[in-house]
């Protein structure tokens, strides 16, 4: 299978989404979040809209793909998965529809979930002091990704789907393994114990 690799331009499969939402002062708001280092989107605090001072909020949705400017080169951007599908973010965070036509949601989920990723992201972002670095949408849909057609992202996805699979029951062996061996140390720890 021949994977016919594009370096495309993230403007050519992203389109960013503007704040949709009007803040309410008595009204709540239950946000989410974005963990760094490819641990992606989570739900986080509810809050009234008298407690902060945003004007206006984005309400994210299933498939989009989110980042918060100043988290992006430390690996904290991702799609939006149906746990956090409905919940707010601020205008710090870049919310982007995505053309499935020519990019799978997952695909570039687990692109940007790579370390190695995110030093050439850091490169075009501004700011001198790295932890206040921000990465502005001008400059994010700018950065090429490789994309080939979607059939074989389908294809490749599939693939590491069973690789991971496999992982997870090594790792589920691993455990039960481990489990078995602190039992069986335990057992004679005591046997020993009881003979002195």
């Amino acid at each position: 299978m021949s994977l016919g690799f594009e370096n495309v331009p993230l403007g050519k499969v992203l389109a960013l989404r503007k704040p949709d939402v009007v803040v309410q002062r008595d009204a709540q708001y239950e946000f989410a979040g974005m963990k760094s280092f490819g641990k992606g989107v989570f739900r986080a605090a509810v809050k009234e809209g008298s407690s902060f001072s945003y004007r206006t909020l984005t309400r994210i949705r299933v498939g989009e793909f989110v980042y918060p400017k100043l988290m992006a080169w430390e690996g904290g951007l991702g799609v939006v998965t149906p746990e956090c599908d409905g919940l707010y973010v601020s205008p710090e965070f870049c919310v982007f529809e995505i053309d499935h036509s020519q990019v799978l949601p997952r695909w570039l989920d687990l692109f940007f979930k790579q370390p190695s990723v995110w030093p050439a992201l850091a490169g075009g972002s501004a700011g001198t002091n790295m932890r206040r670095r921000r990465i502005y949408p001008a400059d994010f849909l700018k950065f090429k990704v490789p994309l080939p057609k979607v059939e074989v992202q389908r294809e490749v996805l599939r693939h590491v789907d069973a690789v991971l699979a496999d992982l997870d029951a090594y790792r589920s062996s691993i455990k039960a393994a481990a489990a078995a061996l602190d039992g069986a140390l335990l057992a004679e720890f005591h046997r020993i114990s009881d003979a002195a």
